[in-house]
C-alpha cells in the first residue's frame, strides 16, 4: 500500500499512516472484497463499477486486483485538488482500469451507461442525509438489473460513536465545506436508518458486515502512547466489547441489490 501511495499530493500524507492503513484501509478493502464475493461478484467475471470519490486511489486499485476483468469509472468533485495536480493526474491517467470524471453526486444522473457495481465509500456521512436519499434514487437509475450497491461508513451506533456522544464528544463536525472532502462527517448513520433509506428508495438491503476500524487503530497506538487513564480505559473498553459484540464495531459495509421494482 506504502508503494502504492508514494506518488499522491502532500496534502495527502495522512493517508500513509501504517497503524491506519492495516487497521482502517486494510480492513475495509478485505470486506468489501468478502461483501462483493457474497453478492456474486468473482474473479472471472467482468464488472463495471462507478465509483465516487478517488481520493487516495486504494479503493478501485485492491478491487481491481481483487476482481482483475473489472472497469471502473470514478467520479469525484470538480473542486478536488487531485483534478489540479498535472503529475498526480498523469499517474491516475496511468492506470488502464479506470476513467476519472470530473463529476459531483448530485450530477450522478447525467453519467451515461449502466453499471453492475456502485460503490460509496466512505461517502454518506459527508452528505446531508436528505441529499443522500435523493442519490440512492438517482444511482438506482444507473444500476444494471440485480445490480449492487455497496456503502462503507462509520456506525453510529458502535461503542466508539455512543461513548464519545455520552461524553459530549459528537460523531457529527459542523458543516463547513472543506477543499478535498466536500463537508467533514455531517450525518453518521446507523445500519438499520441507512437499509431502511436504501429500501424505499428501490433497493433491496442484502447485507451489512461490521469491522473495527478507527476504534482499532486507537487501541493499537495505546499501547505506545499513554494518555490519560479516562484515555486508556475507553481504547480497552472499545475494543473489548466491539470484538465481542460484532455490531457495536465502528464502521460497517453494506450491500444493497436493485430491486425489479423501481419506487
Amino acid at each position: 500500500m506504502r508503494e502504492f501511495l508514494s506518488e499522491i499530493p502532500s496534502d495527502m500524507e495522512w493517508q500513509k499512516d501504517m497503524k491506519f492503513l492495516y487497521h482502517f484501509e486494510a480492513a475495509r478493502l478485505l470486506l468489501m472484497r468478502r461483501a462483493l464475493i457474497d453478492a456474486g461478484i468473482n474473479a472471472d467475471t467482468p464488472v463495471q463499477f462507478l465509483d465516487f470519490g478517488y481520493l487516495h486511489g486504494l479503493v478501485p486499485e485492491f478491487l481491481h486486483r481483487f476482481f482483475p476483468k473489472s472497469f471502473f469509472t470514478i467520479c469525484d468533485r470538480p473542486a478536488s485538488s487531485i483534478f489540479r495536480d498535472k503529475d498526480y493526474q498523469k499517474a491516475i491517467a496511468s492506470r488502464p482500469y479506470l476513467r476519472l470524471l470530473p463529476c459531483d453526486l448530485a450530477d450522478a444522473d447525467k453519467l451515461d451507461g449502466q453499471f453492475d457495481v456502485i460503490v460509496l465509500g466512505e461517502i454518506v456521512e459527508h452528505l446531508d442525509p436528505t441529499f443522500a436519499a435523493k442519490v440512492f434514487k438517482s444511482l438506482r437509475e444507473r444500476i444494471k438489473p440485480k445490480g449492487v450497491i455497496l456503502i462503507t461508513t462509520q456506525n453510529a451506533a458502535s461503542f466508539y460513536a455512543c461513548v464519545k456522544l455520552l461524553t459530549g464528544v459528537s460523531p457529527n463536525v459542523p458543516p463547513v465545506p472543506d477543499a478535498q472532502m466536500g463537508y467533514g462527517h455531517i450525518y453518521v448513520w446507523t445500519p438499520q436508518v441507512l437499509s431502511m433509506t436504501l429500501e424505499s428508495f428501490g433497493w433491496k438491503p442484502r447485507t451489512t458486515y461490521f469491522y473495527h476500524g478507527r476504534e482499532a487503530e486507537m487501541f493499537s497506538r495505546s499501547w505506545h502512547t499513554w494518555g490519560s487513564f479516562r484515555h486508556q480505559c475507553f481504547a480497552k473498553t472499545a475494543q473489548l466489547v466491539a470484538g465481542a459484540v460484532p455490531r457495536f464495531r465502528g464502521f460497517f459495509v453494506t450491500t444493497a441489490i436493485a430491486n425489479d421494482r423501481k419506487n
